[in-house]
């Protein structure tokens, strides 16, 4: 996904599938399982380019919190936030998606990223606006000048809400009626909530992916209905300047 980082070499992006495993990193009580979600999340990163000990993960909490990240946070889990931004090349942001959108931010101008997570919670606290704002504010983005790619994550297709959820996304005709039954469309509400916030039509990009009818490719929490969520993991960040020598 996200051909519209292809002429921007200095940016690394890369989303797990189902074949790399759980990369979620809540134990949920079980402690024992933290090791195997931990080499599995290790092996995904190294096959993507990124050293381990460069990753900044947030522990979700399906908030709006935003934090920035820099060389002291790298390799440590951020709690208490769905988005983490950075403008230290080698520092790479994460988080985990089972449904929920991961949403990523580009200011080449500023050489500033965000990576926001946004299941209906986060979009209901304008987790992406607050993202793009925490950016102006430590970095001096410019939301036009920003590269924004939503990516995989449950489609309308396959999200039902109830009729209290809907109401909360009225503003955005985002829900569609169909058989009794009503649908929410999460993609258009993130790509919404990026346009008014200033990203230009342009410089937008929404992955087709629904998480939900891929089952050899991707986890799904509202497709598989586990006991406890298995995930997938983004990551983003700049390349260092050695590494983008390499690739260049």
């Amino acid at each position: 996904m996200a051909r519209l980082f292809e002429n921007h070499p200095e940016v690394l992006l890369a989303i797990s599938e189902r074949a790399d495993g759980d990369l979620r990193v809540q134990t949920r009580g079980r402690p024992e399982t933290g090791a195997i979600y931990a080499a599995n999340r290790h092996k995904f990163f190294e096959k993507s380019g990124v050293r381990p000990e460069s990753v900044a993960a947030s522990l979700l909490e399906h908030g709006s919190n935003v934090v920035p990240v820099g060389p002291a946070q790298a390799g440590q889990f951020i709690a208490h936030c769905d988005a983490l931004i950075t403008a230290t090349p080698g520092v790479f942001v994460s988080i985990t998606i089972a449904d929920c959108l991961p949403v990523f931010l580009y200011d080449p101008a500023s050489h500033a990223i965000g990576l926001a997570h946004a299941g209906w919670r986060g979009l209901a606290a304008k987790i992406i606006p607050k993202t793009i704002a925490a950016m102006q504010a430590e970095f001096g983005s410019d939301p036009a000048a920003m590269f924004a790619a939503i990516g995989p994550g449950i489609g309308s297709c396959h999200y039902a809400v109830q009729a209290d959820l809907a109401q909360k996304f009225s503003e955005y005709a985002a829900v569609e009626q169909r058989h009794g039954e009503l649908f929410l469309d999460l993609k258009l509400v993130a790509q919404k909530q990026l346009l008014a916030a200033g990203v230009a039509a342009a410089r937008l990009e929404v992955d087709p992916d629904c998480t939900a009818d891929f089952p050899e490719k991707y986890f799904s929490f509202r497709r598989d209905k586990p006991a406890a969520v298995q995930a997938m993991a983004a990551v983003f960040g700049l390349r260092p300047p050695e590494s983008k020598l390499q690739h260049g």
